[in-house]
């Protein structure tokens, strides 16, 4: 008799993805294949933990001694975002992280920038005052002190 599986309900599957987030936020990690790398772990991994809905224990403890994040932070979002300050901590302003590069290169360094709406803020109709939309991480390189992100 074939093997039922146990589907996620919203409430898990919305947890699930927003600490997922959070982990590929800190960490630098966009695909399924780079997170893999930062917590050691196969791709499959990555899957079988998506499909259960579940963030294994160990992975939160590797991220605290990798990279000093609050396991509550990952898991549900409660500063702070670090707890071990040995680790390098920066501030969440200019949260800088080892994001893995191609196969073969060094790891490259990358930064959180906001962005905001070139629509600006309404609140504000005589001058353009940014509205922030979202965070987006850009190589290191790439930053300047006076960047400005906008989105149509």
């Amino acid at each position: 008799m074939a093997k039922l599986k146990k589907k996620c309900d919203e409430r898990l599957e919305r947890w699930f993805e927003e600490a997922m987030e959070r982990i590929k936020k800190a960490t630098g990690a966009r695909t399924q294949v780079q997170l893999a790398e930062v917590l050691d772990v196969r791709q499959s991994s990555i899957s079988d933990a998506k499909r259960r809905c579940s963030v294994p224990s160990d992975w939160f403890l590797k991220l605290y001694r990798s990279h000093g994040l609050n396991p509550n932070w990952l898991s549900d979002g409660h500063d702070p975002i670090y707890l071990n300050a040995n680790k390098g901590q920066v501030s969440e302003e200019n949260l800088l992280r080892e994001a893995p590069a191609s196969y073969g290169r060094t790891h490259a360094k990358g930064r959180i920038v906001s962005v905001s709406s070139t629509a600006g803020d309404p609140a504000s109709p005589d001058t353009w005052q940014p509205l922030m939309t979202e965070d987006l991480s850009i190589p290191e390189t790439f930053y300047r002190p006076n960047l400005s992100g906008c989105a149509v």
